[in-house]
């Protein structure tokens, strides 16, 4: 680990796991404790960092809480509290251990280095807690999980390892689990095979593979010979943005910080197994024919997806843009580069409901979802008349990171009546329930709202009046 994730450690270790721990003791009805990090770029130092320690009755907390100190500016009625409290309630008291009324914190110090990675730019004190803050990390009562995922991994990027180029053995091997991704028999031929040769990566496939695995063994294996199971792309994938199952990436978070790097990586076999890609950057990017199992993109601008559109993703399910909708229309018209394509995100500060038409006429007879990230509340009115037949329209709150965050819903006309089903993706951003509330007053009472439960959420009947 380089110095910064090293320090990150030591706050979880020595802080963070005590501060749970004592609470989990001196409070029953807590079942998890989250500490969430912003950076402000107008505060007494120009890139101080901050925390927040937010404790729930939930399994998972909502993130973020909202609380008298918390909202800016301050709404003439609150939200109710329901689950979720932090030190500033005034109704709700967590004593720390050894005296503690929050936890030790170095903002304009130690935390910079240590933390700034993981918020986002150009934060300030008069923004909410769900535009500053981002969570890092989460514990519950049967364990401690690093929610939190670099935003700007150039600032502390993983150390690179030396790794050799593949033998030809290895990469016939490799072509064959790239050959059916569903099939688990070449996997487990190409873990003997590795395992055979000493090569620490049999074991961490055999282990994937199997359910009933020792998962401290398999976590030990992963932190230890992570950039081997990745590959050579590994200098560019934030690390823990990346999901390995069954022994292969198959999810990244990715950046290219010059053309020079992205020459160098972009071929690699490594990216065939990759299914979800989102870009960090968007400086310098590209989809490449050796992405040849996408099923999702988030973060894509304009300049890649006209280069993306020249060429042909027939994987590719879902698509999250940074540019809009007239832009997506102009790159996939006359082209059928996308054609099992049935879920578009696109920011709404930059799109209108009249181009809905035109993208209706490029998706033919598919049930296209388009999503509309961003957009206010009461213009959701507009964005619903303009909804051609069959098409189904989705909304989050977040405009611009190209990756679920947050409250995701889709809405439908069924029978003469609008179908709301709101979806949890991730604890990130934008979980509060008044999120909710606002899209249940923007629809008005003709709106049936259906609430699923997730990884982050478990619905309950005091969540929605």
């Amino acid at each position: 680990m380089n110095q910064a994730a090293t320090a990150r450690q030591r706050f979880v270790d020595d802080v963070f796991v005590p501060l749970a721990r004592h609470t989990f003791e001196q409070r029953p009805d807590i079942h998890s404790v989250m500490v969430g990090v912003a950076q402000y770029w107008c505060d007494e130092a120009d890139d101080a960092v901050h925390c927040a320690v937010e404790y729930s009755t939930r399994h998972t907390p909502l993130f973020p809480h909202l609380c008298p100190e918390r909202i800016w500016p301050e709404p003439e009625v609150l939200p109710p509290r329901g689950a979720d409290f932090c030190r500033y309630c005034p109704d709700e008291t967590v004593s720390m251990p050894n005296g503690w009324y929050s936890v030790p914190w170095d903002s304009n110090g130690g935390a910079i280095p240590t933390f700034e990675a993981y918020c986002r730019e150009a934060c300030h004190q008069e923004m909410g807690t769900d535009e500053a803050y981002r969570p890092f990390v989460l514990a519950r009562r049967d364990g401690i999980e690093i929610v939190g995922r670099p935003v700007r991994p150039w600032i502390d990027p993983p150390v690179q390892v030396d790794l050799p180029p593949p033998t030809a053995r290895y990469a016939e091997l490799h072509e064959r689990v790239v050959a059916d991704l569903r099939d688990d028999g070449p996997r487990a031929v190409l873990a003997d095979w590795l395992t055979e040769q000493a090569d620490p990566r049999g074991e961490l496939i055999r282990l994937q593979l199997d359910p009933s695995a020792d998962p401290k063994r398999l976590r030990a294996l992963l932190d230890a010979h992570w950039a081997a199971a990745v590959g050579r792309i590994h200098s560019v994938i934030a690390r823990h943005g990346s999901v390995v199952e069954r022994g292969f990436l198959t999810e990244a978070e990715v950046w290219f910080q010059d053309s020079e790097e992205l020459g160098r990586v972009l071929d690699d076999p490594s990216w065939a197994t990759v299914e979800r890609l989102h870009f960090l950057g968007t400086d310098t990017q590209l989809l490449h024919p050796a992405m040849r199992q996408l099923r999702r993109v988030s973060g894509l601008g304009a300049a890649a997806l006209r280069e993306a559109a020249s060429s042909a993703l027939p994987t590719l399910e879902q698509l999250s843009v940074t540019c809009g909708l007239r832009e997506v229309v102009n790159a996939l018209n006359h082209t059928s580069a996308f054609p099992r394509l049935t879920r578009l995100e696109v920011p709404a500060r930059s799109s209108s409901p009249s181009d809905l038409a035109a993208l209706d006429a490029i998706a033919g007879d598919r049930s296209l979802c388009v999503v509309v990230a961003g957009a206010p509340m009461d213009a959701l009115a507009g964005w619903l008349r303009a909804l051609p037949d069959g098409m189904r329209l989705g909304w989050t709150r977040r405009d611009g990171v190209g990756r679920p965050a947050g409250w995701r819903f889709e809405m439908h006309h069924e029978a003469g009546q609008l179908q709301v089903t709101g979806h949890l993706d991730t604890m990130h951003d934008n979980a509060s329930l008044q999120h909710v509330r606002d899209l249940q007053q923007a629809i008005g009472g003709d709106a049936r709202l259906t609430l699923k439960p997730s990884r982050y959420y478990d619905p309950s009947p005091g969540d929605v009046p």
